[in-house]
């Protein structure tokens, strides 16, 4: 797509890129006061942060009236909005044809725009009084409600029965064929094929096909400016789907403030002298990231681990944790859903709830028992046979593995990471195809992995203990936080994967391919 560009701002947790791209906004809007923005954040909570430093700009934050109708009226009244990332996601229609001449600040990777093609569900409309329900002002749809679910093999036929075609310009994109009209219930996906891009292909292991759905790129292409806050972008879903367009990046680095000689530009110095500014100089961001990592390896307690007399975790031949690493299953997905209640699985169940209880009778350090305060993961469909008469870890202290970009546990200082990340491989098999043929699986994980554990005390420099009993993703996080920066370990992760990259990548989050354990 010609002229497409992005400009990422890419930067390590705690590197001030929300500080910067404050300031990127507070200068344009001094400079070009007609100018006009759309802030998305991942969550509601987040919204505040940036309310609080931009006056004027309004919040979406209340179903006072429905979002989507507050959000039509901010975009028709040409106002600065604060919206979370799934508001916008929601409404790309309406992104499409109001949001012209605005510039998208998007806090951290928007990763769903490639996903797992997820059909709409349909209701009788004869029943429609008792088959949705308002709680206050939302309305959601009962549990008793009868609903028509799609699911592959009806696409599989109306493809067969060609009510989808594949595109002339790529075998595998389906679109709606117009020449063959249908009064079945097929007909109310025709929308949603028109709106989205549906990619079909065949699963050699199950013999079937599967569908990959993009979110639709001229919700992009309105914008004026695009900015992306995230870390280790090329670890990213989103860039891949950018990548698939064709775009363009402008990378920007957050550096603390310098002494700007321009007189020319007296707001500058109105934005005081702890601010950070978006700049091309990544050498002098290099500097910011080596004192962060520095600062966390202090920071971190790992059981079996220690710092070495260059301030570096490593193995502790000394200690008496052997049972931490004692973990045989690989912790996929796939092994949760699958293998939970096999022989192993109930053995891993035991093993690792005797293990919880062991790092915390003899392994979390002294001064955080004082103040405990427990953050835990694993696959949702796992969580409550995990906590089920576990001492330590409920479905209240329990957050989702994808959780990015809040300070909502910032006090939590006991991490509990039960999962080994793969990609879903209907993703996967998309983005190598089509959009990058060097993704690497390994910065993905990490990537994934690192943004929750910066969710807890680590992101105010306070300590913490760590348990990943994956030794896949204990020994990625250990590369990582030992380099002296994110481009060594980049680059050591892809030499090794270099030759092997596809092929180590075949296991994954989903029963389309089978892992071993």
């Amino acid at each position: 797509m010609e002229n497409f560009k992005i400009n990422v701002v890419d930067g390590i947790m705690g590197s001030g890129k929300s500080s910067a791209i404050i300031n990127l906004i507070k200068m344009h809007k001094h400079d070009y006061p007609e100018s006009h923005f759309l802030i998305i954040v991942p969550y509601l909570t987040e919204i505040n942060r940036y309310s609080k430093e931009l006056q004027g700009f309004k919040s979406i934050v209340t179903d006072t009236l429905p979002k989507k109708v507050t959000l039509k009226k901010l975009l028709q009244n040409k106002k600065d909005i604060i919206c979370t990332h799934s508001l916008f996601l929601q409404n790309p229609d309406l992104i499409n044809e109001l949001a012209t001449d605005y510039i998208l600040i998007v806090d951290e990777a928007l990763n769903s725009l490639i996903s797992p093609t997820v059909f709409p569900n349909l209701l009788d409309s004869n029943n429609l009084k008792n088959d949705i329900v308002q709680e206050d002002n939302n309305f959601t749809i009962s549990d008793k409600a009868h609903t028509y679910t799609f699911t592959n093999w009806d696409i599989d036929n109306m493809i067969s029965n060609k009510f989808l075609i594949k595109s002339s310009t790529n075998e595998n994109l389906l679109t709606w064929n117009t020449s063959n009209e249908t009064t079945s219930i097929y007909s109310s996906l025709e929308d949603y094929f028109k709106q989205y891009d549906v990619y079909c292909f065949s699963s050699e292991e199950n013999n079937s096909n599967y569908y990959v759905t993009l979110f639709p790129i001229k919700a992009f292409n309105i914008f004026k400016n695009i900015y992306v806050l995230t870390y280790i972008w090329d670890a990213q879903i989103m860039k891949a789907y950018f990548d698939f367009y064709g775009a363009q990046y402008n990378y920007l680095y957050p550096i603390p403030h310098i002494t700007i000689s321009d007189e020319s530009n007296k707001f500058v110095g109105k934005l005081g002298e702890n601010s950070y500014y978006l700049l091309h100089l990544k050498k002098q961001y290099y500097n910011t990231e080596s004192i962060i990592l520095q600062k966390a390896r202090l920071n971190i307690s790992i059981p079996s681990y220690k710092l070495d007399e260059y301030n570096l975790l490593v193995k502790d031949s000394d200690s008496r944790c052997a049972l931490f690493n004692n973990i045989k299953p690989n912790l996929s997905y796939t092994f949760y859903t699958t293998k939970l209640t096999s022989d192993i699985g109930l053995d891993f169940l035991k093993t690792i709830k005797k293990n919880i209880k062991n790092l915390m009778a003899n392994n979390v350090p002294r001064n955080l028992l004082k103040n405990a305060k427990i953050i835990w993961t694993v696959y949702d469909c796992a969580k409550e046979d995990i906590s089920k008469g576990c001492r330590y870890i409920n479905l209240n202290n329990y957050i989702p593995i994808n959780t990015k970009a809040t300070n909502e546990y910032k006090d939590s200082n006991i991490l509990i990471y039960l999962v080994n990340r793969y990609l879903n491989p209907c993703i996967l098999n998309f983005i190598t195809k089509y959009c990058n043929s060097d993704f690497n699986m390994d910065l993905y994980s990490l990537s994934e992995l690192i943004q929750w554990i910066w969710r807890s005390a680590i992101r105010d420099d306070k300590a913490i203990c760590l348990y990943i009993p994956s030794s896949r993703m204990l020994n990625l996080f250990l590369e990582w936080i030992n380099a002296s920066s994110t481009d060594e370990f980049k680059n050591s992760i892809l030499e090794k994967h270099k030759t092997s990259n596809i092929s180590n990548n075949s296991k994954s989050d989903n029963s389309i391919n089978q892992i071993n354990i």
